[in-house]
């Protein structure tokens, strides 16, 4: 279980950055709005209780009758109950991302650029070309480029019949709320409520395949908003969303047509890592 590790590798490069990650091991809840459910989720129960083990730590997939803390989700969603997952964890994805992007910044063996698009790789040359022509050589390459991987991959794949994959669109909002924020995620038909430090609350996300600009926000953000499981006295009266400077919207990120891997290694060069 390499998700164990989080904490101390986060503690490490917040003291390394001074840059704060938000992370924590706050598990999560999932309401149960149907007795079938009930009965599936009894089964994911027994099987957390005999795998999710590492040495002496254990993790659970409890099935509860309800909420351990009254609103947080909203009874009307949990008319069978609900799971405790306590293995589940969460971060801040601007703190993490600002962490790193310090920690990389100090790190003497590391060169940025920015502000260039590779358009293609030469898996032969081991080079990578970038729009204007510009070119680097590389040993290992890791493609970590949103849903433009695709297309990039693609190209040193074998003969496909179909894409890779697709942008999808997400839509987030940022609710203002004076929220514990220990509190578990709550997660419910694809969508996340999460509390954070600071007394604001994430919900979202949406997944539009057809969209006409990602950085937009309409009225699935506000559908997402509204069926929200933490509506009710979690959130308090006087919840409010806010964009925050535009953070309502997440733009487009990469759907895989296929296997989801977070990773995967090209067949005819095990050498090379690709993020997909």
């Amino acid at each position: 279980m390499r998700f164990c590790r989080w904490k101390t590798r986060s503690s490490s490069l917040e003291a390394e950055t001074g840059v704060v990650c938000g992370y924590r091991r706050s598990g999560r809840l999932i309401p149960l709005p149907k007795p079938h459910l009930r009965k599936i989720a009894l089964g994911h129960s027994a099987d957390a209780e005999a795998c999710w083990r590492r040495g002496d730590r254990r993790f659970h997939w409890h099935v509860l009758d309800r909420p351990p803390q009254k609103g947080w989700p909203d009874a009307s969603f949990a008319a069978a109950g609900l799971v405790h997952d306590t293995f589940a964890a969460r971060v801040s994805p601007r703190g993490l991302v600002s962490a790193l992007v310090a920690y990389l910044r100090s790190a003497g063996n590391v060169r940025i650029v920015e502000g260039i698009e590779a358009e293609t790789i030469d898996p032969v040359a081991n080079r990578i070309i970038f729009h204007g022509s510009e070119s680097v050589t590389f040993g290992h390459c890791i493609v970590s480029a949103g849903h433009r991987s695709f297309s990039l991959l693609q190209g040193v794949s074998p003969p496909l019949k179909h894409p890779l994959g697709q942008p999808v669109k997400g839509q987030a909002a940022l609710l203002k709320a004076d929220v514990d924020p220990s509190l578990p995620v709550i997660f419910l038909n694809g969508l996340y409520v999460v509390a954070h430090e600071g007394g604001h609350v994430a919900v979202g996300s949406t997944s539009e395949d057809v969209f006409d600009d990602p950085s937009s926000t309409d009225s699935q953000l506000d559908g997402a908003h509204r069926a929200r499981p933490g509506s009710g006295a979690g959130l308090g009266p006087g919840s409010r969303r806010r964009t925050l400077g535009g953070i309502a919207a997440e733009g487009d990120r990469p759907r895989s047509n296929g296997r989801r891997p977070s990773r995967s290694r090209p067949s005819d060069r095990a050498h090379r890592w690709f993020q997909r």
